[in-house]
C-alpha cells in the first residue's frame, strides 16, 4: 500500500470522529511517512512500518468514545472502500 492508499484508508476508518481531529491525525501520519522516506525508506516500507489501519484507529476511536460495534462496521466499510479504490 502506498502513502495515498494508506491515508485514504485511514481517513475512511476515522469517519466516526470529528473532522478536525481526523485531519490532524492524517497530517500526523503523512508527516511520519514523509520523514521515514526522507530517511531512506521506500513509501511502502514507511507505510508498512506504521502497522495496520486497525492498530492505528482502535485507540483513537476508543479515546473518542466510539463503541466497538461501530469500529467493526467502520473496518468492514473501509475494506470495501479500499477494494473499490483499487479498481
Amino acid at each position: 500500500m502506498d502513502k495515498r492508499e494508506f491515508l485514504k484508508a485511514l481517513e475512511l476508518a476515522l469517519q466516526p470522529i470529528n473532522k478536525s481531529e481526523r485531519e490532524q491525525t492524517l497530517a500526523y501520519y503523512e508527516e511520519i511517512i514523509d520523514d521515514r522516506c526522507d530517511s531512506g525508506m521506500t513509501e511502502k516500507e514507511a507505510v508498512y512500518s506504521l502497522g495496520s489501519i486497525e492498530e492505528i484507529t482502535r485507540p483513537i476511536l476508543e479515546d473518542a468514545g466510539i463503541e466497538e460495534n461501530t469500529q467493526e462496521h467502520t473496518e468492514k466499510v473501509t475494506l470495501w472502500e479500499i477494494i473499490k479504490m483499487l479498481f
